[in-house]
C-alpha cells in the first residue's frame, strides 16, 4: 500500500478536544436553558413586552401556537417548541467546533473548500446558532421580536449556505497581478441579503420564500453538476432531502391541528425544529466530504466512497 492510501471518511474522528468542545457548549446551554425554565417556570419575565403582538393576544393560556398550550405566565410560554430549539444550537456548534479545528491544523489541496477555507462554514455554523437561540426565543417569549430574530436566522442560515456553496465555486477572484480571496465578499453580502429577505417576509410567505432560497441551492448543485470540479458523496444530499421533506409534512398535519393534542410533550413542531437542524447538519457534512476531483484523480482515484486522509471530515 502506498502512503497515501485513500481512507474512508468518518464523521466522528477528531480529535477529542473537538467534541469536547461542542458537546460541552451544548451541555451548558441546555443546562442555562433547563434551570431558566425551572427557576422562571410560573413568572411572566415577557411582561416588559405586553403590548408587542404576542402575550397580549392570549391572556388565559387556553390557546395555542403552532398547536402547543400557551402559558402566558411562564418564560418558556411553548416549552416544547422552545426546548426543540437545542437541535439548531447541537448542530451549529458542532460546524463551530470542526471549523476552529481546521483553522488550527494544515490542509492540503486534496481537502475540501470547507476545510481548507473554513470562515464560510463557521458563518453558516454561527447561523444555525443564531437560529436556535431566535426561535427558541420567538417560542419561549411569543413576541414581535423573537419573532424578528427567528425569521432572521431561519432564512438566514440558507443564505449562509448559499455563500458557502459559491465560495467553493468562486474561491478567489483575480485583479491583474492580484488575486483575492471570496470569502469576505461573499460574507459581507449574506449578512444585508439576510436582512433584505426577512424584511420581504410578510409580502411574501415562509413557503414562498423558502422555495426561493432552497431553489437557489438546488441551482447551485446544477452548476456543481455542469462543472464537474469535485465528488461529492450524494448520500448526504438524499438524507437531508428526506430529513426536510418529513418535517415539511409533520409541519402540515401540525398546522392542520392533525398531528399531536395541545398538551402533548413532543409537540409537531417541536420534531420540525430537529428534523430542519438534522438537515442543515447533513449539508454541512456534505461540504466538509467533498474532494476536487482533480486532486482526487491524483491520489490514484476515488474508489468507493474513499478519499485522501486529508480530505475526511475529521
Amino acid at each position: 500500500m502506498m502512503s497515501n492510501q485513500l481512507q474512508v471518511r468518518r464523521p466522528l474522528n477528531a480529535p477529542i478536544w473537538v467534541h469536547a468542545l461542542a458537546l460541552g457548549g451544548f451541555a451548558m446551554v441546555t443546562l442555562v436553558w433547563i434551570i431558566a425554565y425551572y427557576t422562571y417556570r410560573e413568572t411572566d419575565v415577557w411582561a416588559v413586552w405586553l403590548n408587542s403582538d404576542g402575550p397580549s393576544r392570549w391572556p388565559n393560556g387556553t390557546e395555542t401556537h403552532f398547536n402547543e398550550r400557551i402559558f402566558p405566565a411562564s418564560i418558556f410560554r411553548t416549552p416544547s417548541n422552545t426546548f426543540s430549539n437545542l437541535g439548531y444550537v447541537f448542530v451549529g456548534l458542532y460546524v463551530l467546533a470542526y471549523s476552529l479545528w481546521d483553522f488550527r491544523r494544515p490542509t492540503a489541496p486534496t481537502d475540501p473548500y470547507a476545510i481548507r477555507t473554513p470562515w464560510l462554514i463557521a458563518f453558516f455554523g454561527f447561523y444555525c446558532v443564531g437560529l436556535g437561540f431566535g426561535s427558541g426565543f420567538m417560542h419561549a417569549s411569543l413576541t414581535g421580536i423573537g419573532g424578528w430574530w427567528d425569521v432572521y436566522f431561519m432564512f438566514g442560515s440558507l443564505v449562509a449556505m448559499i455563500a458557502l456553496h459559491w465560495g467553493r465555486i468562486i474561491p478567489e477572484i483575480s485583479l491583474g497581478t492580484f488575486r483575492f480571496p471570496t470569502w469576505p465578499l461573499l460574507i459581507a453580502i449574506a449578512i444585508p441579503v439576510s436582512y433584505v429577505v426577512k424584511e420581504s417576509h410578510g409580502r411574501f410567505s415562509d413557503i414562498q420564500i423558502m422555495t426561493g432560497l432552497i431553489g437557489t441551492i438546488i441551482s447551485s448543485f446544477l452548476v456543481d453538476f455542469v462543472l464537474r470540479q469535485r465528488r461529492i458523496q450524494h448520500r448526504w444530499h438524499i438524507l437531508s432531502i428526506l430529513a426536510f421533506f418529513l418535517a415539511f409534512g409533520i409541519w402540515n398535519l401540525t398546522n392542520a391541528n392533525r398531528f399531536t393534542s395541545h398538551e402533548a410533550m413532543i409537540q409537531g413542531h417541536a420534531i420540525w425544529h430537529v428534523l430542519t437542524a438534522c438537515s442543515l447538519g447533513f449539508m454541512a457534512i456534505l461540504y466538509r466530504t467533498e474532494v476536487p476531483v482533480a486532486s482526487a484523480e491524483s491520489e490514484d482515484g476515488v474508489v468507493g466512497g474513499m478519499v485522501p486522509s486529508a480530505a475526511r471530515i475529521d
